[in-house]
């Protein structure tokens, strides 16, 4: 069972994305990616919320980290 410090470390990046919900609607993938990955999700949690793959967030995440984006 999570702590108390995680659900309110999710709390507050799901209150982030509802908040700007507008502004993320005209990201790209990978930029969605970016920011969702910033919040503390996981590659499948983001997968989920973008209707992506695993693999293809995997993906995009690893040409980040390797500053091809």
């Amino acid at each position: 069972m999570p702590d108390d410090e995680a659900v309110v470390k999710r709390l507050d990046a799901l209150i982030y994305l509802a908040m700007n919900q507008a502004r993320l609607a005209d990201l790209t993938s990978e930029q969605k990616i970016k920011e969702l990955k910033g919040l503390g999700f996981s590659d499948t949690e983001v997968a989920k919320i973008i209707g992506k793959t695993r693999g293809y967030v995997s993906s995009v995440t690893s040409r980040a980290r390797k500053g091809k984006t």
